[in-house]
């Protein structure tokens, strides 16, 4: 296939995204940094002598929250908002921990970190979502140099090269006044062995303050949302 036909198979699976910008107008979507009305920076104190998860921990910082209403535009619902918090543990360690309640309403707590509103995008996919989530015709593509859809990395570089120079200028590390791009085509990190499978649903990475970046899933399996710390 030639690069133009290859950008055309990936325009054909971008995804809709959103990115989170403060210096735009609208409906308030997200927060980032601050304190949580709802959820405060430190933890009850321990009054009895049972231990508990909690007890390890002495500490919160409130990295970002998302509206679940902008999730639903996404199609990932009952979630409640979803906000992603880094805790401090007892021996100055650092876990990430992912809050999300769908008895919770966004509306209903208020937040003195820095309000962030969405803008609309489209994400294109990486060479390896091409690969895996590509038609027919990138099937039949891998078939021709003898691979599977899932060997992405046997694939030539000077098969994908200029893909990979017009998947960079449109990566979401290109929108610099964004603090961060909810929905689309994850990234795959240099830590990752594959490409994260479809049965996790993508939800969020963050571009402020990196590195670290974090990226934020959700199991429908598990009804549970975890994050990832990334850094170079």
């Amino acid at each position: 296939m030639t690069p133009d036909q290859l950008i055309a198979e990936g325009d054909a699976i971008a995804k809709k995204c959103f990115l989170l910008i403060p210096e735009v107008s609208g409906p308030v979507v997200g927060y980032w940094g601050g304190t949580r009305s709802d959820i405060p920076d430190s933890f009850p104190e321990i009054t009895n002598s049972r231990p508990t998860k909690l007890a390890r921990y002495t500490s919160r910082r409130h990295v970002m929250s998302i509206d679940d209403s902008l999730l639903n535009l996404l199609g990932i619902d009952r979630l409640g908002p979803v906000g992603l918090f880094e805790w401090e543990s007892t021996d100055k360690n650092h876990q990430l921990n992912v809050d999300r309640d769908p008895r919770r309403h966004f509306k209903n707590f208020t937040c003195s970190g820095l309000p962030l509103y969405a803008i609309e995008s489209r994400s294109f996919p990486p060479v390896e979502a091409l690969c895996l989530h590509g038609s027919e015709r990138i099937g039949t593509w891998l078939s021709s140099m003898g691979l599977a859809r899932h060997e992405y990395w046997r694939v030539p570089r000077d098969q994908i090269s200029e893909y990979e120079e017009h998947y960079s200028k449109q990566s979401a590390f290109n929108h610099q006044k964004a603090h961060a791009i909810v929905g689309g085509w994850h990234v795959m990190w240099p830590e990752d062995d594959f490409y994260i499978p479809p049965e996790l649903t993508f939800i969020a990475l963050t571009l402020h303050d990196a590195e670290p970046w974090y990226t934020v899933w959700y199991s429908p399996m598990t009804q549970g949302c975890f994050a990832k710390r990334h850094t170079s």
